[in-house]
């Protein structure tokens, strides 16, 4: 398939053809795997390893056989690693313990370049794919393409094991040594010491972003940022709305007081970060809560949507994914969820974009809020809705962008269903303050 390319993936091209550093920041659907296999072959790299989430594997093999003359190979024993062409290796085998996948890449031929993808997966330095890529396989990697369309989804903090594998120079301190990763997230995020439960020892909390501008300046020429209103410019911008939702007040009733004023200390506690296992039960009652309001209100929207329109849903449980299945079979949906198998998600896909009858596509946000497109000349999409939202504007703006890509037309609207006068409400404003410290750094 031949297309032109468009002038900002043509300008990222010629840096890394040069040998220049850069992170391809690109919004979702803005051609970031065509702009990375363009490179390689400008570049004549023969070995070009991919590292990815499992969710994306079969989309890089299908966009290496669509953009570039690449053999692709999906990697599914450390046989797979040796030879020429297009490597597609998951975080997950990367992951494991003693992984044989980090031995295999050690001895074998060293590849020409490496494009790490949704490279925010790399922002916990502690992670064993983070020590694997950025430590051990790294002298082997050859030139490396950081990608992804929300570097930092949750504060700038999270850029700092790329910058120190990557371009030291932007986390240079003034007496010209590295910055440490606590002094760089002293630098330019909000760092508070905090007290949780009965607990007399404080803990390290990060609040956010600062001295954004001078951040940007430092990424100047390695973070390529491009949005699609900027590039796009018949593509209207997203638009995200909420939709107060009215749930059984006696349900309501029976969710947990929590003993936190912060919404800050609310969102890291509802994300199991200090590991009290009861907060899973408090995420997984408010999806369940919501799930039959929700029923009822997507379904009179589709009575009210004009026939050949169709709709997007994410959830985060299998269970509310299984009951909006079946409470909106008269819409004959399709889903995605962690455990679709390769085949069974092809069907999915293909299905939504082809076929008339099949007017919703439901997804959790985890096995379908990447690596995907939901929009085609047989499928007009243009509304999301989630019915639970994740805790990261990432990733839901990653979610929403399934249909907020090239080939769309018309205006997105992302709708977050939230539980009328529960803790849901508060949940969205932490969401929104995240999602300005996003626009302040990138955009």
């Amino acid at each position: 398939m031949i297309e032109p390319l468009y002038s900002f993936q043509a300008d990222a091209i010629t840096k890394i053809e040069v040998g220049h550093p850069v992170y391809l920041g690109f919004d979702p659907g803005l051609g970031k795997s065509r702009t990375a296999l363009e490179a390689a072959h400008r570049r004549g790299a023969k070995r070009i390893l991919v590292a990815c989430h499992a969710s994306g594997r079969y989309v890089w093999e299908g966009e290496t056989k669509k953009w570039s003359p690449y053999l692709a190979t999906v990697v599914k024993g450390p046989a797979d690693l040796k030879g020429d062409g297009v490597k597609i290796l998951t975080y997950g085998l990367i992951s494991q313990k003693l992984s044989p996948y980090i031995e295999a890449v050690l001895r074998g031929q060293a590849f020409d370049l490496s494009v790490i993808d949704e490279a925010h997966a790399l922002k916990n330095p502690g992670a064993n794919r983070t020590k694997a890529i950025l430590g051990r396989m790294w002298p082997k990697l050859g030139t490396v393409i950081p990608l992804s369309g929300t570097p930092a989804p949750n504060h700038a903090g999270e850029l700092y094991p790329i910058l120190k594998a990557l371009y030291p120079r932007a986390i240079a301190g003034a007496n010209g040594r590295d910055l440490a990763q606590w002094q760089f997230e002293d630098r330019y995020c909000r760092v508070v010491m905090k007290r949780f439960g009965t607990s007399p020892y404080p803990v390290r909390t990060i609040e956010g972003s600062q001295n954004l501008a001078e951040l940007r300046h430092r990424l100047d020429g390695f973070m390529l940022r491009v949005r699609k209103e900027e590039v796009l410019k018949d593509l209207p911008p997203i638009r995200y709305d909420l939709v107060p939702i009215g749930v059984d007040t006696y349900a309501a009733a029976a969710l947990p007081k929590l003993p936190i004023t912060s919404d800050d200390d609310l969102l890291d506690y509802l994300s199991g970060r200090y590991g009290d296992e009861h907060v899973m039960r408090i995420r997984r009652m408010l999806g369940l809560l919501k799930v039959g309001p929700s029923i009822e209100y997507l379904d009179d929207f589709m009575r009210g949507l004009p026939a050949h329109r169709k709709i997007l849903v994410f959830g985060h449980h299998r269970e509310v994914i299984d009951r909006l299945m079946s409470g909106l079979a008269d819409w004959s949906p399709v889903k995605i969820d962690g455990g679709s198998s390769p085949s069974e998600r092809t069907v999915a896909i293909n299905t939504f974009l082809t076929n008339h009858r099949c007017r919703m596509f439901i997804g959790n946000i985890a096995a379908a809020g990447t690596g995907i497109t939901l929009v085609g000349p047989m499928c007009a999409c243009a509304d999301v809705f989630f019915v639970e939202a994740s805790y990261s504007v990432g990733d839901n703006v990653q979610a929403a962008a399934r249909i907020h890509r090239i080939g769309q037309h018309d205006g997105v609207v992302a709708r977050f269903f939230t539980a009328h006068e529960t803790l849901d409400d508060r949940i969205q404003s932490i969401l929104a303050r995240k999602a300005r410290d996003f626009k302040a750094l990138f955009d």
